[in-house]
């Protein structure tokens, strides 16, 4: 028989054991509830700061988009913020417009001050241009006509004392030019284009929506003759854009002969950011700092509709074959380009849809030699191949 003091021990380590369980699965439950308490808490975060991402978003979307009714315009505030995010290139830029149809482009470019300089060209002669499109004699006249800034119309009311034009002043003039019987394929046969120095090239050389228009019904030949054309294009692009590195030993060539100082204005390497010189002329010859380092190498833009065919052209490889590489591929934006008409190459009329309902991209490559410091790269940056 047991002992009874022996059997009470025994009944109070197991009372023991069985309270000390209880605890253990009452701690153990406490911690689960915890950890699911926190998880939930920081799904519940996410979704909100989600949700709060989500509602920025919109608002931002109804902010540039959004307008009481269809017809009603941009404001100037939807078109400044949409051109700052969809225009590949600067406003202080020289650029070289390529396959003009009715030059409306290059005047809405002008018009708007989208660049400094620019040097708009077409396939067809003079001629042809006013003969195929029935605004071309009007829109040409326009492109052609010298803007008068109030500077301007002062100097012609009152005598020039010589004083120094500020960096405002000077950015109200575009100087442009139009240029005819010019082959995208074949820019080294022409005179404006050989022998240029580095600071009269182009900051950027933008070809919008580029065909032959052949009129081939062969879906692949059409493909192929375009594909061909491209390609000609960008071996020829190469020499007529800026050299980064170049412009940049320069400016620190200057800089160590000047105690780190860059250059100033009146100086031989400086030139101011607006001051546009006559196209074809070797007044922009100098090398333009702007108050920076001129770090930029020039690029290539062409302009292309979405979908087939011309995702079948595979311009990134054409490019690339021709010694590009791609910086960025993002959305022609039609309405920050107010009055501009695309024109078929054939002449006036339009393709199957209006051009302005239909989705388009602006495919932007550099040359793949090293030349460029600094690419600008964006959000809707894509180097891949496909279209």
């Amino acid at each position: 028989m047991a002992k009874k003091g022996g059997l009470k021990a025994t009944l109070a380590r197991s009372q023991q054991i069985d309270k000390a369980t209880k605890q253990e699965a009452e701690k153990a439950k406490r911690r689960k509830e915890f950890e699911e308490g926190k998880r939930k808490s920081q799904t519940q975060g996410a979704s909100k700061s989600q949700k709060q991402a989500n509602k920025r978003q919109k608002l931002e979307h109804q902010k540039l988009y959004e307008k009481p009714d269809e017809s009603a315009p941009l404001t100037e505030e939807q078109i400044r913020i949409r051109r700052e995010r969809t225009i590949p290139w600067d406003k202080d830029d020289k650029i070289l417009l390529l396959g003009e149809g009715d030059f409306s482009f290059a005047l809405c470019c002008k018009k708007e001050k989208l660049a400094a300089n620019i040097v708009a060209t077409a396939f067809d002669s003079e001629e042809e241009v006013k003969r195929k499109y029935e605004n071309g004699s009007e829109i040409l006249k326009e492109l052609q006509t010298e803007e008068k800034t109030d500077d301007k119309k002062d100097e012609e009311e009152e005598e020039d004392f010589g004083e120094e034009e500020s960096d405002d002043e000077l950015k109200e003039a575009v100087e442009t030019s139009s240029h005819f019987d010019i082959d995208a394929t074949k820019l080294a046969n022409y005179k404006m284009f050989k022998n240029m120095p580095n600071g009269n090239k182009f900051d950027a050389i933008v070809f919008n929506f580029p065909h032959t228009g052949d009129g081939i019904k062969d879906q692949d030949r059409n493909v192929l003759r375009n594909q061909q054309m491209l390609h000609a294009f960008f071996k020829c692009a190469i020499p007529l854009l800026k050299n980064g590195v170049e412009v940049y030993d320069k400016y620190q060539k200057y800089k160590a002969k000047h105690d780190g100082n860059p250059p100033k204005p009146g100086t031989t390497h400086y030139k101011a950011a607006a001051k546009p010189a006559k196209a074809g002329k070797n007044a922009m010859a100098g090398y333009s700092v702007h108050g920076r380092a001129p770090l930029r190498t020039g690029k290539v833009i062409v302009t292309l509709f979405d979908g087939a065919p011309y995702n079948l052209w595979a311009i990134k490889s054409l490019a690339k074959d021709a010694g590009f590489k791609s910086v960025y591929t993002g959305p022609f934006d039609w309405e920050v380009f107010p009055n501009y008409h695309h024109r078929r190459t054939r002449g006036m009329g339009d393709t199957t849809k209006k051009a302005e309902t239909r989705k388009a991209k602006f495919f932007v490559f550099e040359v793949e030699d090293g030349r460029g410091i600094v690419t600008k790269k964006t959000e809707n940056d894509d180097a891949s191949d496909s279209e």
